[in-house]
């Protein structure tokens, strides 16, 4: 059943920023989550960074009947600028108060946006995560045509049947413990993320010299930096990765994103200064 959750600061406006680049499949079945969650308040910018027309049809299908509104972002394709089209959304944001980021292969479990919004504080960002789907659990779900949530089905269709994914479908009060014992990193993980837009601006945005390889978590350590702390979620604000490959990577961008990194990390760098005018 559907509804709007009523919790402290239901009056905060979301958005939910998904990054795309000519994966229309994987968007379908995203956006088909988004259609199903026990929060319905929030609206979805999708951060195109320069798809063909296939993908821009089934964002106008989907503008057409979706329970809540979706914005469409594009630019021209001149590779890897995943970065700037997040900071093109970010500014597209106009209204929104709260920014949920994720990206077209990042299914969304139902409780996501409620589990967002009830979490948000102005001096914490939340550092969530997806779980990584082989291919042929993938392939399954394309076929299936729907999302399932059910750990049986799952594990029927290629998911192992391992601790390390079992837990996630383990009560609430379990999941919270979970957070609190295992030792996963507190970054921000583009797929599976969040901070209010404010806090997201006053540090710059995204650095857009940065390409594939832990842009996102760069973004994050400047976040920490002007006292940010980071909240561990990974087991509460759920998510399913769908596998694909990864042509675009290489590795001068990701030995050049590490400097980037490494130097906000020396210099405690609290301010991006490459990116676009957020005014």
């Amino acid at each position: 059943m559907r509804y709007t959750a009523i919790f402290p600061g239901n009056c905060m406006k979301a958005t939910v920023i998904i990054v795309t680049y000519n994966k229309p499949k994987y968007l379908k079945v995203t956006l088909d989550a988004y259609r199903n969650q026990t929060c319905m308040d929030f609206d979805i910018i999708i951060a195109d960074d320069g798809s063909t027309e296939e993908t821009q049809l089934l964002i106008e299908a989907e503008q057409k009947d979706h329970p809540v509104a979706i914005k469409h972002v594009w630019h021209e394709d001149n590779g890897f600028q995943k970065c700037r089209i997040l900071n093109k959304s970010i500014k597209a944001a106009k209204q929104s108060d709260y920014l949920i980021f994720s990206d077209d292969d990042c299914i969304p479990f139902p409780d996501f946006i409620e589990k967002h919004r009830q979490n948000a504080k102005q001096n914490q960002f939340l550092s969530c995560g997806a779980m990584r789907l082989p291919d042929n659990l993938t392939e399954a779900i394309f076929k299936q045509g729907h999302t399932t949530f059910n750990f049986h089905w799952l594990n029927q269709n290629g998911l192992a049947d391992r601790l390390k994914y079992k837990r996630f479908f383990w009560p609430q009060w379990s999941r919270i413990l979970l957070d609190k014992i295992v030792p996963i990193a507190k970054t921000f993980n583009g797929g599976n993320a969040s901070a209010f837009k404010n806090q997201i601006i006053k540090v710059g945005g995204f650095d857009e010299r940065m390409a594939y390889g832990g842009e996102d978590v760069e973004l994050g350590l400047r976040l920490t930096h002007i006292g940010m702390k980071a909240k561990r979620l990974r087991h509460q604000i759920r998510a399913l990765h769908l596998e694909h490959g990864r042509p675009y990577v290489n590795d001068e961008m990701v030995e050049s994103n590490r400097k980037i990194r490494q130097s906000t990390i020396d210099s405690k760098r609290t301010y991006s200064s490459h990116h676009i005018d957020f005014d």
